[in-house]
């Protein structure tokens, strides 16, 4: 009956390679079968417990928040397997020395549900300090050095702070609220991708991955349980060639589009109030007093295709000097986009940009485009870094912009950077590990192509590693490792 019924024990998305339930759908299924309320008990932890109660909120649905804990049998601080049973009911792992209880030995599990706020409370404490301290058997765990992929860029997970970005499974960036730290004495596992990635990420073995079967279908898997390599049969690069494909995110965001940027948030100068585009800034003078200097800059700034390829062209070409000149470097031959940093260099700053050709030079084929320009510097410098190219990037608000101006930014980089090493292919080389990675991710939203990496060492000691990636101009992408769901 209608009302008579309520799930108490229910895994949601949160319980890794255990639920199924998205909480969204749960509270819908649950509204429509008419109950009252409805429980989600999660595997050792309540990261779901805001969203699962915000959506309880929207739908008018009663939350009975919980948690189905790992247990440690004695003590969380006891790190050895327990044996209560007889000697035949004694499991094994890896090292030989299983317990007979849950987990070889590690845990058992216990169903708790917060009766009232601090009920809830004690809830979190508890769920905390397990992670903190009472891990065994269960940590899950990258290695030191492993790169993670923050808002920011990319970052080694020994670094990542609370409060930090990181981009999830799902493809969005949520903030960390926690970090810890593990000593592990057992085996680690690497995964290597192929199509020569060169690149070996390193993990304990219950480390959970997300993997696409020969058979199409998705799972995760644990890393000592992933099967490496080729069956034998199958075609070439189709799902059943290889035992095991890794899902890879492609970024979405959740967050309302940004549509437009001020550009007064960005440099030291001060709006004039009453006159649009117009900035001033005040400096003293011996014997006269304060004076003040006048510029121009676009107060808002559309986020199109046109500014994205823009700031693309500067990451990749341009450099700002002694904070006042914005110089942009191409090639004789590329007189497409030195037209184009002209067009949009007086658009941004009402300036007309001076183009320069070392006509005295008969074997020099470089253009600049310049303009002297504090304000156009300090945004530049403030979205994309200023001077050194393994420092350049693009803005932290590409993955929430608009479509066409992450495209436009792709585009630019591609373009500055890149060369065509075949018709199909488009090769970037770049000094900037944030930029290269910003560029991968942007590419995977983007076209489902999600670029090898190569690590290029300095080749002398006035040179910085770099990192090379090839890309598929065409539509769709040609000659790529990655399939697309």
């Amino acid at each position: 009956m209608p009302g008579d019924f309520v799930h108490l024990h229910v895994h949601t998305e949160y319980s890794m390679l255990d639920g199924a339930a998205k909480v969204a759908p749960l509270f819908a299924e649950v509204s429509r079968l008419e109950m009252p309320a409805v429980g989600m008990t999660d595997h050792g932890n309540m990261y779901g417990a805001d969203e699962f109660y915000r959506q309880a909120e929207k739908t008018g649905i009663k939350p009975i928040i919980g948690i189905e804990a790992y247990v440690a049998p004695g003590s969380r601080f006891h790190k050895k397997p327990v044996f209560w049973g007889q000697s035949h009911q004694r499991s094994t792992d890896e090292l030989g020395e299983g317990g007979d209880v849950s987990g070889g030995g590690a845990y058992t599990h216990m169903t708790m549900l917060a009766e009232n706020a601090t009920g809830l409370r004690n809830l979190f404490k508890i769920s905390s300090e397990a992670s903190f301290t009472g891990y065994y058997r269960k940590p899950r765990c990258l290695l030191p050095g492993q790169e993670i992929m923050t808002r920011s860029g990319m970052t080694k997970i020994e670094d990542v702070r609370v409060g930090d970005e990181v981009l999830t499974h799902r493809g969005r960036f949520r903030r960390v609220t926690d970090v810890m730290r593990n000593a592990h004495d057992w085996d680690i596992y690497g995964v290597r991708l192929n199509n020569g990635y060169g690149r070996v990420t390193w993990m304990t073995g219950e480390h959970p991955v997300l993997i696409r079967h020969r058979d199409g279908s998705r799972s995760w898997v644990e890393a000592r349980d992933i099967v490496g390599g080729r069956p034998g049969a199958g075609i070439r690069e189709a799902v059943d060639f290889w035992n095991s494909w890794v899902c890879l995110p492609r970024v979405r965001s959740d967050a309302p589009s940004v549509p437009a940027i001020s550009t007064r948030d960005y440099v030291r100068w001060t709006p004039l109030e009453g006159k649009p585009d117009t900035f001033f800034r005040s400096s003293e003078r011996r014997g006269m007093g304060p004076t003040r200097h006048y510029a121009t800059l676009q107060d808002t700034i559309e986020l199109d295709y046109d500014f994205g390829f823009f700031l693309g062209l500067y990451v990749s070409e341009g450099v700002v000097d002694r904070g006042h000149t914005v110089s942009w470097y191409f090639h004789e031959d590329e007189q497409d986009l030195v037209d184009f940093c002209g067009k949009l260099v007086e658009k941004y700053t009402g300036k007309t940009a001076t183009v320069t050709r070392r006509r005295d030079r008969v074997d020099y084929r470089g253009v600049s485009v310049s303009v002297a320009s504090s304000l156009l510097g300090q945004l530049l410098s403030a979205l994309c870094g200023s001077m050194r190219a393994s420092h350049k990037h693009l803005p932290g608000f590409v993955f929430d912009a608009p479509e066409g101006f992450m495209r436009g930014a792709f585009e630019g980089v591609l373009a500055g950077d890149g060369s065509r090493t075949r018709p199909e292919v488009v090769s970037i080389e770049q000094t900037s590990e944030q930029l290269h990675w910003q560029m991968r991710t942007i590419a995977a939203r983007l076209r489902a192509d999600f670029a090898s990496t190569y690590c290029q060492p300095p080749v002398g000691a006035n040179h910085a590693q770099s990192y090379r990636a090839n890309f598929s101009p065409a539509e769709p992408a040609q000659n790529r490792r990655t399939l697309s769901d």
